[in-house]
């Protein structure tokens, strides 16, 4: 079903994200590789979408992919057959409900990967109780979020995002848990600019394809200079933590 934005028809979900997939795959490369190190052998990706980060985790004893759009969760399923991936398993439900925390439960996760989801959720705090309650003790909650107030816009809008992030509101989030903080840093400084002057300059209102095609090509760039700063501000606020 496609949405409405300022009375302008919107692709479907699915076809956006395969339109995103295919042309950023550098970019969800550096994405995947902030978390790489951190990652378990039973990883449960919430909010999987149409398996950006999936390619990168197929060694795995097991990748449950969920996500609460049937569409997405059928195109998941045809793309990563049982046959043929047999440590791949795919499944439709609501990161707020108790089935979601019962099967990361049952299927023994010890890593919660969630990328670009948070800020989908109106109770973001429910959230964060949901995926936390469901891990293990020494489990790993990995997050990429959008990052800075200051930079929500027209594609925000959008997207349906009700909030972006800082360092000091997610720690304030987190703190009510027993939690050590393994990795918070910023992430894609040049995607932070670039996501002001669209949003904020130009007011666009879709997500074209040289957004992508932009990422796409800067990202190996980036990713050296990144790797050897930690960057003041940008378009992600990564996170790891250990329960």
């Amino acid at each position: 079903m496609s949405v409405a934005f300022h009375d302008e028809p919107v692709e479907d979900h699915l076809s956006f994200y395969t339109r995103w997939n295919a042309f950023s795959g550098r970019y969800f490369e550096w994405q995947f590789s902030q978390f790489e190190p951190y990652l378990g052998r039973r990883v449960a990706d919430l909010g999987c979408g149409v398996g950006n980060l999936t390619p990168f985790m197929l060694d795995r004893d097991l990748y449950l992919g969920i996500d609460s759009d049937p569409e997405i969760i059928d195109f998941m399923k045809s793309q990563y057959p049982s046959t043929r991936y047999p440590n791949i398993e795919i499944f439709q439900s609501n990161i707020l409900s108790r089935d979601c925390s019962n099967l990361i439960k049952d299927k023994k996760i010890d890593t919660i990967l969630s990328i670009n989801v948070l800020e989908h959720i109106e109770d973001d705090n429910a959230a964060l109780q949901v995926m936390l309650e469901s891990l293990p003790k020494g489990g790993s909650l990995c997050l990429l979020i959008p990052a800075f107030n200051q930079l929500y816009g027209t594609l925000d809008e959008l997207d349906n995002h009700y909030r972006r992030y800082n360092k000091a509101l997610l720690l304030s989030k987190l703190a009510k848990f027993e939690l050590e903080i393994i990795k918070l840093r910023y992430f894609n400084l040049i995607g932070a600019i670039g996501w002001f002057i669209k949003c904020k300059v130009f007011n666009q209102k879709k997500h074209t394809n040289d957004n992508f095609y932009i990422m796409h090509y800067l990202s190996s760039i980036m990713k050296n200079i990144e790797a050897s700063i930690d960057i003041p501000f940008g378009l992600s606020l990564v996170v790891v933590a250990r329960s």
